[in-house]
């Protein structure tokens, strides 16, 4: 169509052109409803080439016909089609994760790392493309959508999963930190694009108390990936290792804030310790210090799950004996059997209008998932910890790179 062709050629025109061809869709196309679906439709087919030219190698954004898209994706009819029988939501996904992790080696991607010093993060073009994906989630047909389709679950929370633990801080204890770079901003401006994204499609599995159960239940499996990969704490070692079997390039620098030379980091394993309290009690904890390694103040899964977590009208354990679990504790301490899932897809309500538990958990499968949980809930944790230290004067040696990100973390907006 003529149409594609003015989006394709759309860089390659002069200023007044481009500007002039957007005003001339809002003026005619759009006034015309037989023509709205049409453009969007052929917007949305060119839609990764057009947000590739204007992330990458436009050289006036201003004039990019990729602004038009807040005249599609706030219509509701329009995105709702768009979303629904043409799964625009996962388009936008796929070029937010090619743009982010592309500059980063492949060798870092498989293990958990991604590079906050690229031209990628530098470039705040990515901003509309958020935007774009918050303005087709806004209306009340694609959350809908959002919350019964699962396969879109996974595909957020894995795209939302290359940034946790990004960007780690560890502690200069023993001289200052000389050259303090502005790395950290780069990731706060991704970070605060995404925890909007975290707290709009959270508000989405709000609704149904299944589809809720499904989205906690996929999260905590992702997160439980996420943590025993390590890359926060390991991401120097990482690094290291790969440098010294040629996959990565020497030219790689170290991607945690430090004062001192993290060059002959040690690589950390999952540990765990037993603590007494003042009161008798023992319990069992994870072993690290925040005081000498490496922690992180992004963790967009864990904000994602306690978005969800807000739902707390659907937590209850009549709900999940609705739906095949004996309480909302056995729900959640089964969330790593994936198998149940199925089950619960599958379950209907049975004779007396309620399912039948699919399944109870036993004392070995508490204590396993205990651990797990332990293990995720414990970066929350550090991160509070690191605030009270900053507070007290322990990062001192840092500089005031730390101070700001302290106080950035405290934003109500993140």
């Amino acid at each position: 169509q003529r149409l594609d062709w003015f989006l394709v050629f759309d860089l390659q025109l002069w200023k007044e052109v481009r500007s002039g061809l957007r005003e001339l869709y809002m003026a005619t196309l759009m006034l015309d409803s037989r023509y709205k679906m049409k453009i969007a439709l052929t917007f949305a087919r060119n839609y990764p080439r057009l947000s590739r030219a204007f992330l990458t190698q436009d050289r006036a954004p201003e004039h990019s016909v990729l602004l038009f898209s807040v005249q599609l994706f706030t219509a509701p009819t329009l995105s709702a089609s768009l979303v629904e029988h043409h799964f625009f939501l996962y388009v936008i996904l796929d070029v937010l994760k090619k743009f982010f992790m592309q500059p980063t080696p492949e060798f870092l991607r498989r293990c958990g790392v991604i590079l906050c010093d690229t031209e990628s993060f530098r470039n705040r073009r990515y901003f509309h493309v958020f935007h774009d994906m918050r303005y087709l989630a806004g209306t009340p047909q694609v959350r809908n959508w959002v919350s019964t389709n699962h396969h879109f679950l996974a595909s957020y929370v894995g795209f939302i999963g290359l940034f946790q633990g990004m960007n780690p801080n560890c502690r200069a204890a023993l001289e200052h930190v000389e050259y303090e770079a502005d790395t950290w901003v780069n990731a706060f401006n991704v970070t605060l694009q995404v925890a909007k994204s975290c707290r709009q499609f959270a508000e989405c599995y709000g609704i149904s108390a299944r589809d809720l159960f499904f989205a906690m239940r996929g999260t905590l499996r992702t997160l439980q990936g996420a943590v025993r990969r390590m890359a926060e704490e390991n991401s120097s070692p990482i690094i290291r290792s790969g440098q010294m079997h040629g996959y990565l390039p020497q030219a790689i620098t170290n991607p945690v804030n430090s004062g001192g030379d993290m060059a002959d980091a040690p690589q950390l394993v999952p540990e765990t310790h037993v603590l007494p309290t003042l009161w008798g009690r023992q319990y069992e904890i994870v072993r690290y210090d925040v005081a000498s390694g490496p922690v992180s103040f992004h963790h967009p899964l864990h904000w994602f799950m306690a978005e969800l977590f807000q739902h707390v009208k659907h937590l209850t354990d009549e709900r999940a004996r609705d739906f095949g679990f004996a309480s909302v504790r056995d729900m959640v301490f089964s969330a790593f059997d994936v198998r149940l899932d199925h089950a619960l897809d599958a379950s209907g309500i049975a004779e007396g209008g309620r399912a039948q538990p699919l399944y109870a958990v036993g004392p070995s499968d508490v204590a396993a998932a205990q651990l797990e949980l332990l293990r995720i809930l414990d970066y929350p944790i550090r991160v509070c910890v690191v605030m009270a230290q900053i507070r007290a004067g322990l990062w001192v040696r840092n500089g005031y790179v730390i101070r700001l990100q302290s106080h950035h973390y405290r934003e109500v907006s993140l």
